[in-house]
Order: C-alpha cells, then sequence, then structure tokens
C-alpha cells in the first residue's frame, strides 16, 4: 500500500506540472473527430469479429469517448484507456514516460502498477506533428499475417479516417 502511495506522488510531481505547464498550449481533439475515429475502430473490430473496447482521449490525457462492444470485458476498458494515455504521454513527453518507468523499476514495481502500459494497442493522434489526442484498443486478440497485433492494426485503420481533417 505505501508503495502505492509513494507512486501516486511521484507519478503526479512527474505528470501534472508538464500538462499544466502546457495546458494553453494543446490543441485537443475535438468531441467530433473523438467520435469519428472510434466509429471507425469499432467498425474495424466489428468486422474482424473482435468484442473490443475503444477509447480516445485528448493530448492531455482525458476521456473524450469509450465505447464497450457487447462482450467486451472489464479488463479492456482499463487496458484501452491506460493504452491512450501511456500513448498521449509517451508522444508527447517521453522523457516523463521514461522517468516513470525507472522510477516504478527502481522501487522494485512492474511498470503497470504506474496506471501506464507499454502494450501494443495506443497510439498518438497527430495533426501534422501536433498531438492533439490518442487512442486505445483493448481485446483484439492475435496478428494478422504479417505479424502486426490486431488492437495495433485496428488503431493504426482507425487512425486514417482522420486524414484531411
Amino acid at each position: 500500500m505505501q508503495k502505492q502511495v509513494i507512486l501516486s506522488v511521484l507519478i503526479a510531481i512527474l505528470v501534472f506540472p508538464a500538462f499544466a505547464q502546457n495546458a494553453t498550449k494543446i490543441e485537443n481533439i475535438s468531441t467530433k473527430m473523438a467520435m469519428d475515429v472510434t466509429k471507425k475502430a469499432l467498425a474495424s473490430c466489428g468486422a474482424k469479429q473482435f468484442n473490443c473496447v475503444v477509447t480516445v482521449v485528448d493530448a492531455e490525457g482525458v476521456l473524450k469517448s469509450q465505447i464497450v462492444m457487447d462482450g467486451g470485458s472489464s479488463a479492456d476498458i482499463k487496458g484501452s484507456l491506460e493504452k491512450a494515455q501511456a500513448a498521449a504521454l509517451g508522444k508527447k513527453w517521453p522523457h516523463l514516460f521514461d522517468d516513470a518507468k525507472r522510477a516504478v523499476a527502481e522501487m522494485g514495481m512492474p511498470f503497470y502498477a504506474s496506471g501506464l502500459t507499454e502494450l501494443t494497442g495506443g497510439a498518438p493522434i497527430l495533426i501534422g506533428n501536433d498531438i492533439i489526442g490518442a487512442i486505445g484498443v483493448s481485446g483484439a486478440s492475435g496478428q494478422d499475417d504479417s505479424g502486426n497485433n490486431f488492437d495495433t492494426v485496428i488503431v493504426n485503420e482507425a487512425i486514417k479516417t482522420l486524414q484531411g481533417h
């Protein structure tokens, strides 16, 4: 329990100041764009016969949309959110992401205890070079013929929806 409290404080110290410093400079994904990318991911999950959870967060990691398909699991709810938040944090503030990984390792705890994940299936959503959000998909197990994890395939298909926005 004490390690969890220390870890929570550490993450807050590392992450929240960065969010606060950049709060006025960040352009976030709109609700419409978040729903567009969510709908595309859901369609892709359905076409591949997966019962996924799709989560979209803004550039600060704040939840914009989360849909649980029929048959989706509670573990995938958390997993898709963690994937999306890790993608936003890891792309925007990679040094903080690395610092959090190091701190967790020094405490002898697994990285997932930080509330972030390094699992595939999360990616930042960019407009030009600017991150405006991130998407996480969980529940699509296995790989395609090229060896790509299905979570990642679905994420990449969904992001293509935003081309031209």
